[in-house]
């Protein structure tokens, strides 16, 4: 029974220090591919400004996406329905209408203009008041405008308007939404270019990273085939070029990010004049932690495995003669 449980305690330890040196050789490779890095800081930032490149144009697309979606959804919001009424329509009839449809939980305000209203908002609009004072009886009808409750879908509001059409007292209803309608057809475009381009630029990541990795290993043969000869496994050898590979890809991961937000801060100040031609409160969407962090996750994973498949290729072909 001694025995045994020198036996069990003498594995135990054995474990824990396995577990302490397998956890110090993975710190010091983190802390020594990392300062590798910098002992060759050219060819590095060469290596993550293509890697930051590759990984900003999918990543700007997204953000470009976003901002489309949030600017749609913002415009959806500002819709109105213009309800122009019968001409033989009185006016009372008119506001019982209007009031009517004030009550309704879909609309947030409803507005009522009165075709003596009506007349003089567009004496006020146009450049004719003259030909107008020469006009004997006035042509325009009587208007209900009505602002929709945010939320509503560009479905839910042709299906208002339709609704709305079946009253007889309208004449005609306006609700321009096509233009909406072609830009979310851009937006969806637009994201399903993301992934597209997004899986072929991650391709490039892994080849470029591969390409830096195999050169590395050429550059430390000597280094790999002595480490061999001392017993080392291929496991112990590759772990400081898989880091290599997670380095590149974290800092052009970084480095996207800055340009998708160089990027949009050149762009905020014709983006804020455009905005304003039309009367509108959006501002543009800049990339948050959860995209900063994503963008740099995905650039380590993809440097980490084109490291993985450079050793995979050149390690195994490397043996002390």
């Amino acid at each position: 029974m001694n025995t045994r449980k020198q036996r069990a305690a003498t594995s135990h330890v054995t474990r824990i220090v396995q577990i302490r040196s397998w956890s110090a050789h993975h710190a010091g490779c983190l802390q020594e591919s990392l300062l590798r890095l910098f002992r060759t800081p050219l060819s590095s930032i060469l290596t993550m400004m293509v890697l930051a490149i590759a990984l900003a144009l999918p990543g700007g697309l997204y953000v470009l996406s976003q901002n489309l979606l949030s600017l749609s959804k913002h415009w959806d919001t500002d819709t109105q329905i213009t309800l122009y009424l019968n001409q033989d329509i009185e006016d009372q009839k008119a506001e019982l209408l209007s009031e009517q449809m004030a009550k309704d939980p879909r609309f947030m305000q409803v507005k009522y203009l009165s075709r003596e209203r009506a007349l003089d908002e567009f004496r006020q609009m146009t450049e004719f008041q003259d030909a107008l004072e020469h006009i004997a009886e006035n042509p325009l009808p009587a208007v209900i405008i009505i602002t929709p409750s945010p939320g509503l879908s560009t479905q839910d509001l042709a299906d208002i308007r339709t609704e709305l059409l079946e009253k007889s007292q309208i004449e005609l209803a306006q609700l321009d939404l096509e233009w909406i309608k072609r830009l979310r057809g851009i937006i969806e475009i637009i994201q399903h270019a993301v992934i597209i381009i997004a899986a072929i630029l991650a391709i490039a990541v892994i080849l470029v990273v591969g390409n830096t990795i195999r050169l590395e290993i050429e550059n430390r043969r000597d280094e790999i085939v002595i480490t061999k000869l001392f017993g080392a496994t291929h496991a112990y050898i590759r772990r400081p070029f898989l880091y290599d590979g997670m380095w590149f890809g974290l800092m052009g991961g970084m480095l996207a990010c800055l340009l998708v937000v160089a990027a949009l801060w050149l762009l905020r100040e014709p983006v804020v004049r455009l905005i304003a031609l039309y009367d509108s409160s959006f501002s543009l969407i800049y990339p948050d932690i959860v995209f900063i962090a994503g963008i740099m996750l995905c650039g380590g994973l993809l440097g980490y495995l084109g490291a993985w498949s450079a050793v995979s290729q050149h390690l195994y072909k490397i043996e002390p003669e």
